[in-house]
């Protein structure tokens, strides 16, 4: 085996080769000698077209979770590598090349039996054949033993590690040693020393095959190989153990003699007999053997395999040495026997055997014994070739682009994403208490639309009870925008579109709680408009029940107290706008007594118009019942806008600022919901004691007699002045003229009446 090292651009290359075993042969018949070539070393495999080199290493992370990506299951995270290299035991052919001229320079014209190159003809050249070969990729990861494997031999299962896949490496508390677990669930489901590649134990017979390392790495390794193969060398060393066709001299035997000793000794020897057999013959040679007349030499390469085995077989079978003793003495000193069968003889290894007769007389010819032979034998020589695979350093440094080709990052979480959203409703469900508000809602619902990749919409949609779990997670594998043909106008790959709708209840009616007034003007209402509803981004949705045109105001509360239950003040509300019919909204009305003022009073309207604007007006009517001693008296405020919703306090006029209203005892007595109404009223006008009305006349009031008590007051100058009816339409207040022509009192004479309050003069 001779090694031959060539150096190109600063890297060194080993070969070694191997003679033919016929090379003497061929040499002599001038025909061209063959040699055999092995690359000493490992490297990284190239691209024949590119000349790139077979090797990239991705280092990947990712946080995942089942509300973002597809197939995951709660949280995630997760980080490590993949690496994919070619080893080879081929070097540049140019290498090559060189290492062949050096061969030639350094034989030819030597006189060596198998490498002397003596003819002219150009030598041939082969790669070694190989009987087995295995690959070996060192190893990472730490064991239970706190070492790192570095092959050992060769796997059966051409894997890098054995055992069950991504084994759980953790510190025992007690004496500090690592030892292997069971994986157990985590957020990572890699650990970080794990190290798995794929492509070794049994590989190419070529010696200059290729053999593909491809497997997943945990995130320690990734770093270490990451770090090392951006340097000028990694870390990480590949074995190749092959095992070698070869032919070998392993046996070489020698014998000397003088055949006229030996021609001697078989002539005396023959007197006895008249022939010999091939055993008698034997037992004579080993005497000559004793005797030295014939001297055996026998050499065996004791490097070769096998070596001590067939130096056993040859001092157990020495029929060997004898039969190439005999090979040649049936030429100088024996001949067969006339007319004589053979004996029987035992045979040796080349074959001889039978009955000889000793010549009569030696043959001069032959003058000594001289044999000498070569066994030559094929077998297996086994051979180990390690390297530590080189890194890009130099490469990098060149061309600073050439870290792509090798190098790349990989974030898991751009890949298998969702488009998820997150939907809820948003309702103040009813309430089957009667002294409690809530939305007059049957249902909420909500669509959510993407596009598929022919770019129709594919829709999925639930609807919300009050008993449901209010929560909807609908989700769709999330596509690039050119993966779809014919999207939808504006849309992108992380919008959606959403169809909202709320379904109303029939409201409670007016007349069914004195504090709460509902009003649906729609029974559907749709919150996103358009055949498609709205595209958006957003993830969280609401289907919220005050976005249907919602008018909501409450709580309500007066901004002044009721002193007794003769008091009493009605709000009338009018929501602005119209219906989509074109029709003006209707007003509705409130009533505060003394006993319930502090009780709020709430009004709520659907209109389902998405640009409505909560806009009002309220306009309050204040009465105050009279008695049969005291005279009642009513008064309202003007019509007050309000925009927006929510609670509110409501201004309540004071008889200071407006003109109120004197009672009759009649109208006092009528309930307080049913003063201001249709129904006919009176109202009280003060006459002078001289007027047309007499003290306790009754005639303009229907339904009086005689014997009913009268409705008299007395003036200031001690003379009563007499009540008559007007109609409850006529101003409560009585103009000047009227006053001065009738000798009525002014309201600022009335202001002395006891109990009857304060009034205020036009």
């Amino acid at each position: 085996m001779e090694e031959f090292v060539v150096t190109d651009a600063g890297n060194s290359y080993r070969l070694f080769y191997l003679p033919d075993v016929m090379n003497p042969a061929l040499n002599e018949a001038g025909e061209p000698m063959w040699f055999y070539w092995m690359m000493n070393e490992v490297r990284i495999a190239r691209d024949p077209v590119s000349s790139d080199y077979k090797f990239h290493l991705t280092k990947f992370a990712g946080v995942t979770s089942e509300s973002t990506h597809v197939g995951v299951e709660g949280d995630e995270e997760v980080a490590g590598g993949v690496l994919s290299v070619t080893t080879t035991g081929a070097p540049p052919i140019e290498i090559l090349q060189k290492s062949q001229q050096q061969l030639i320079e350094k034989f030819s014209g030597r006189d060596e039996r198998y490498w002397g190159i003596a003819s002219n003809a150009t030598p041939q050249f082969s790669p070694i054949p190989l009987a087995s070969s295995y690959t070996a990729i060192s190893n990472l990861s730490p064991t239970a033993s706190e070492v790192t494997p570095t092959g050992g031999d060769a796997p059966e299962d051409r894997s890098l590690i054995t055992g069950p896949p991504v084994p759980e490496v953790r510190m025992s508390r007690r004496n500090g040693s690592l030892r292997l677990g069971e994986a157990r669930s985590s957020r990572s489901n890699l650990d970080k020393w794990y190290a798995r590649l794929e492509g070794g134990g049994k590989a190419s017979i070529d010696p200059a095959g290729e053999n593909a390392f491809t497997g997943l790495l945990g995130s320690y390794v990734t770093a270490i190989l990451w770090d090392g193969f951006h340097d000028a060398y990694a870390p990480v060393s590949v074995r190749r153990d092959v095992e070698l066709m070869v032919w070998s001299p392993q046996i070489q035997l020698t014998m000397n003699g003088e055949w006229s000793r030996i021609f001697s000794h078989f002539s005396a020897a023959a007197q006895s007999r008249t022939f010999f057999s091939s055993k008698a013959i034997q037992a004579e040679w080993e005497n000559l053997v004793v005797k030295g007349d014939i001297q055996v030499h026998l050499i065996i390469d004791g490097t070769a395999p096998d070596s001590e085995e067939m130096l056993e077989m040859v001092r157990d079978h020495q029929e060997v040495i004898f039969e190439s003793f005999m090979s040649q003495a049936k030429e100088v000193i024996f001949e067969p026997p006339p007319k004589v069968e053979p004996a029987e003889a035992k045979g040796g290894i080349f074959g001889f055997g039978g009955g000889w007769s000793v010549k009569g007389q030696l043959d001069t010819r032959f003058v000594e014994l001289n044999y000498t032979e070569t066994i030559d034998r094929k077998y297996r020589l086994p051979h180990s070739v390690s390297s530590s695979l080189k890194g890009f350093y130099n490469e990098i440094n060149a061309d600073p682009e050439a870290a792509d080709k090798y190098f790349s990052n990989l974030y898991l979480d751009d890949y298998f994403r969702k488009v998820t959203r997150l939907v809820s409703p948003v309702v103040n469900w009813p309430s089957e208490s009667e002294d409690q508000i809530g939305d007059p809602v049957e249902y909420a619902s909500c669509q959510i639309g993407y596009p598929d990749t022919n770019g129709e919409m594919q829709w999925t949609g639930t609807k919300f009870y009050s008993h449901d779990d209010a929560e909807w997670t609908p989700a769709f594998s999330k596509k690039s925008e050119d993966e779809v043909q014919n999207p939808p106008e504006g849309w992108t790959s992380d919008k959606t579109y959403v169809k909202r709708r709320i379904g109303m209840l029939e409201p409670k009616g007016e007349n069914d709680s004195p504090y709460i007034r509902q009003f649906v003007e729609k029974e559907i209402i749709e919150l996103d408009e358009g055949e498609n509803g709205t595209l958006t981004n957003d993830i969280d949705l609401e289907v919220r029940a005050d976005s249907a045109g919602k008018l909501e105001i409450g709580p309500m509360f007066l901004n002044v107290m009721l002193e007794n239950n003769r008091q009493f003040v009605e709000v009338t509300i009018k929501p602005a706008g119209e219906t989509d019919e074109g029709n003006e909204r209707n007003p509705t009305r409130f009533s505060f007594q003394f006993s319930d003022q502090d009780t709020p009073r709430y009004l709520e309207l659907y209109t389902g118009q998405m640009d409505f604007v909560p806009e009002y007006e309220y306009k309050v009517r204040c009465v105050e019942r009279g008695t049969f001693s005291q005279i009642g008296r009513e008064w309202e405020g003007p019509w007050v806008r309000e925009v927006g919703n929510g609670p509110i306090m409501i201004s309540v006029p004071n008889p200071e600022s407006s003109e109120p209203r004197l009672l009759s005892m009649e109208e006092s007595a009528i309930p307080p919901e049913e003063v201001g109404s249709d129904k006919e009223a009176v109202d009280i006008e003060v006459t002078a004691p001289d007027g047309a009305t007499k003290p306790g006349s009754t005639a303009s009031q229907p339904g009086s007699s005689t014997n009913e008590p009268q409705n008299h007051s007395t003036t200031s100058d001690g003379q009563e002045a007499a009540m008559k009816p007007r109609s409850r339409h006529s101003h409560s207040n009585v103009d000047a003229s009227e006053t001065e022509a009738s000798g009525e009192r002014t309201y600022a004479e009335l202001k002395t009446i006891g109990g009857w309050g304060t009034a205020r003069p036009e």
